[in-house]
């Protein structure tokens, strides 16, 4: 095994449920991957993280963005992994109960969403 230096100031490797390991903030629940998530994917900068997580210094979100560009195979894999295993549980608990009642009225998830964002009404086509 290579030995590897992590920034002991700010990241911290804990275990998780699902078994194996996951960098988060120390002294935080907040994971790397929640801030690469906000930060490349919603598109907030540092500073919009940390006002959304008053208790994180733009150090903190620094640390972890820092972190994922010297970890980021193994991040991305990470993450990755995460989103089958959601995938998997949707699929074996099947239908949600909103994923019911829309069906009802002859409408997915995804169209009932559109319809919000337009400011249209749910009902039945």
């Amino acid at each position: 095994m290579v030995a590897m230096t992590v920034s002991t100031e700010h990241i911290e490797i804990v275990p998780v449920r699902r078994g194996g390991t996951r960098p988060r903030i120390i002294g935080t629940r907040i994971y790397v991957e929640d801030i690469v998530c906000d930060h490349y994917v919603r598109g907030w900068s540092a500073e919009q993280i940390v006002r959304k997580f008053p208790h994180l210094t733009l150090a903190d979100v620094h640390a972890a963005l820092t972190y994922y560009h010297d970890h980021k195979e193994e991040v991305d894999r990470q993450r990755e992994e995460d989103r089958q295993f959601v995938e998997k549980m949707k699929r074996q608990a099947g239908p949600s109960l909103l994923d019911k009642k829309l069906a009802k009225i002859g409408l997915t998830r995804d169209e009932a969403l559109e319809r919000v964002r337009r400011g249209d009404p749910l009902s039945p086509r």
